[in-house]
């Protein structure tokens, strides 16, 4: 057994054996700030932001401390033939015969792992990337963000599940803004989306061509709906179905369907149809949620009402699926 003297309170030199030892103590697991992995959007490049970033050592003595101050640019292998999707690894490696025994450099390096079934000892993974067989670039929605952060060194924060990816959980809302005329007959995507009073945490995006959410990561989410419609040229004497609205995931109808049906007397202009509900579901990165209505007796529009038509997508804790 080595009872080594304790760091600082000593004249003399250091091992850089023994400082690893503190940084191994501070971040036994490793923990990153800073070099998120983006993609470019052309070719088979991907991004790595600066950042510092706490790798436990290969041979035991602790953590290696690795700062990169400037983006850094990786370029992945060619995709793999169309059909054969690849999933490749990045990492931060250090380099140095003092911790492998083999290597050159006195340095680190950000890496690709192609193919990776998990991350090689030594090494602190950033991300996943989804390689689509037959691409030409990397989509955004294709980078899993991995990393963890400094603020617990130790382990996943409480409120994740031990396998959880390691990042914020989703929370998102976003409503409409004016009023949208919903043909009779069809299902209408709405596209009247205010920005001002939308709230985005833990990643995705707003994709404006399709005027959908698009999930930032697989996960378990929690999606809310809710319609606001008012009527318009038309008074409604019968009982009879009225308006449907609809959860659409990659622009197909996902099952959670909201209908207003055997309604009384309508009278156009002032009466107001407000439904809502709620489905759990198991999202993949990339898909697009949206909204469509449906109009069933006539032509009619829909309003907002300070925002109660909207669309909320939460992502609850849970284990990597």
């Amino acid at each position: 057994m080595t009872r080594y003297t304790p760091q600082w309170i000593q004249a003399g030199t250091y091992a850089a054996s023994l400082d690893r030892r503190l940084i191994g103590a501070l971040y036994p697991s490793g923990a990153i700030t800073g070099c998120q992995v983006k993609a470019v959007g052309t070719g088979m490049d991907v991004t790595v932001d600066p950042g510092t970033v706490a790798v436990p050592a290969s041979n035991g003595t602790g953590s290696v401390l690795c700062t990169s101050d400037a983006v850094e640019t990786l370029t992945l292998d060619p995709a793999p033939p169309a059909g054969t999707d690849r999933l490749d690894l990045i990492i931060c490696r250090p380099r140095s015969i003092d911790l492998d025994g083999v290597s050159t450099q006195e340095d680190f390096i950000f890496d690709n792992v192609t193919g990776a079934s998990g991350a090689p000892q030594g090494t602190q993974p950033l991300a996943w990337v989804t390689v689509r067989g037959g691409a030409a670039s990397i989509a955004a929605g294709d980078v899993q963000d991995i990393r963890f952060d400094f603020a617990v060194p130790t382990a996943m924060p409480a409120a994740w599940p031990p396998n959880h990816p390691g990042k914020a959980l989703v929370a998102y809302h976003r409503a409409t803004s004016a009023g949208q005329a919903i043909p009779t007959g069809a299902w209408t995507n709405l596209t009247n989306w205010t920005t001002a009073a939308t709230i985005d945490l833990g990643g995705g995006s707003w994709d404006a061509a399709t005027n959908s959410y698009v999930i930032p990561h697989k996960g378990l989410y929690l999606v809310n709906a809710a319609l606001n419609m008012y009527l318009t040229g038309t008074t409604f004497t019968n009982r009879q179905v009225d308006f449907g609205l609809q959860v659409n995931v990659n622009g197909v109808g996902a099952g959670l369907c909201l209908i207003s049906k055997n309604m009384g007397v309508l009278t156009a202009g002032t009466y107001v149809i407000y439904e809502k509900g709620s489905e759990m579901r198991v999202l993949n990165a990339g898909d697009k949620l949206s909204l469509s209505a449906y109009s069933y007796n006539a032509p009619a529009s829909y309003t907002v009402n300070s925002g109660n038509t909207f669309l909320e997508v939460i992502e609850l804790p849970h284990p990597v699926p």
